[in-house]
């Protein structure tokens, strides 16, 4: 352990004793995740290869099951054998596909290593990819991500993505969206010296026929008529209902993985979300998406400054935590109308290579708020300045 993080990794280790500081683990009985042949050569490199499930590339994942001549034809390369942190006996397979088996417009849609997105820094702290896997695998249930924005519903979908290797179709709903580019649409088309009407496929119709995952972003805010249409996904029939399409019913292709992500409509700060009917509530399973422990979203500051180049100081990552801390009890208050989670910690710290601690906080979000809420911001980092 860092010096400087002592007091961090007490405050967060659930398993912890008080005792002297030791230079060695000599004495000490060890958690099963440093406990191997591997962890005996180096426990802190044992721990990081075990954080999360992507640290081998997944396209040169071996498999933990046999492929099959069926596994192959369908796409598939590999099996990874998901194990879940809550219950080390419990585990579902994953596939892994060849991404020659999507064509080349589709292999764009496959997140990879090194991206603008970065699906490999992902951190799974609360068993998030094996409750998704099992459900999509196990049950064939779609799966509803709750959450603040800024927690990383996104990017679970996105490092699931990468795991899978295979597309990530992301349809994003608005107030303004249009059923037809959602669903399809009927057009007149010239055939030869005469007009026939041919239906189109939406964006969404089209991903339910192919191998991906495809993720709905915030369908709670949509028009009715969207809502509607989505609801085929969740029963168990497996198919979508085509009203505009004369009623036909398209069946779901057996490797599209759809999961949904939405802010909570309770929460003040997401004006035009809308409650759930509760009989599509019963329909799906729910995953709550909360903030990780203050260690771990540490690492993923460290981590995401890398995209700047920038390795903060502990200094500044202490008070940036601080400020945090400060700001997410005013949130709680209900005194801020704002989330203050990952994504905004992100851009904060990042700025810091370039602009003094007062700018990074105005850049990243006191500018954009009414003159008095902002104060409350500027007032906490001001205590915080040199």
């Amino acid at each position: 352990l860092f010096p400087n993080m002592l007091r961090t990794e007490a405050q967060n280790c659930a398993f912890g004793l008080v005792g002297q500081n030791s230079d060695t683990t000599a004495g000490i009985l060890e958690m099963p995740i440093y406990n191997d042949a591997y962890s005996a050569v180096n426990p802190v490199a044992a721990y990081a290869a075990r954080k999360s499930v992507g640290t081998v590339e997944p396209t040169e994942y071996p498999t933990d099951q046999e492929v099959t001549e069926y596994d192959v034809s369908c796409g598939i390369r590999a099996w990874r054998k998901v194990v879940s942190q809550e219950d080390d006996t419990r585990s579902i397979m994953m596939p892994v596909f060849d991404p020659e088996h999507f064509s080349e417009e589709r292999q764009a849609d496959i997140p990879r290593t090194g991206c603008a997105q970065h699906p490999e820094w992902y951190v799974d702290h609360d068993d998030f990819i094996y409750t998704v896997c099992a459900l999509w695998m196990g049950m064939d249930k779609p799966p509803m991500l709750h959450g603040q924005a800024g927690v990383g519903k996104t990017e679970l979908a996105r490092h699931l993505e990468w795991l899978f290797v295979m597309p990530l179709v992301r349809v994003t709903i608005q107030r303004s969206s249009d059923i037809d580019d959602i669903a399809g649409h009927v057009e007149l088309v010239a055939k030869g010296d005469v007009n026939i009407t041919e239906f189109f496929n939406g964006r969404v119709t089209k991903s339910w026929m192919s191998e991906c995952v495809l993720l709905i972003d915030e369908p709670n805010v949509g028009p009715d008529e969207i809502w509607q249409f989505l609801r085929s996904m969740f029963d168990n029939s497996r198919e979508l209902l085509l009203d505009m399409d004369k009623g036909q019913r398209i069946a779901r292709n057996d490797f599209c993985y759809p999961i949904l992500a939405i802010n909570p409509a309770w929460d003040a700060k997401y004006v035009g979300t809308n409650e759930l009917n509760y009989a599509d509530v019963s329909r799906l399973e729910h995953i709550y998406v909360n903030m990780p422990p203050e260690a771990i979203e540490r690492d993923i500051l460290i981590q995401w400054c890398q995209e700047v180049e920038y390795v903060p100081t502990a200094e500044d990552l202490d008070k940036v935590m601080d400020i945090a801390h400060q700001i997410r009890d005013l949130v709680a208050q209900g005194s801020l109308p704002i989330s203050w989670n990952i994504r905004e910690q992100i851009k904060v710290l990042q700025a810091l290579k370039f602009f003094s601690l007062k700018r990074a906080y105005r850049l990243a979000i006191t500018d954009a708020l009414e003159p008095d809420t902002g104060q409350q911001i500027t007032a906490i980092v001001q205590g915080y300045c040199a």
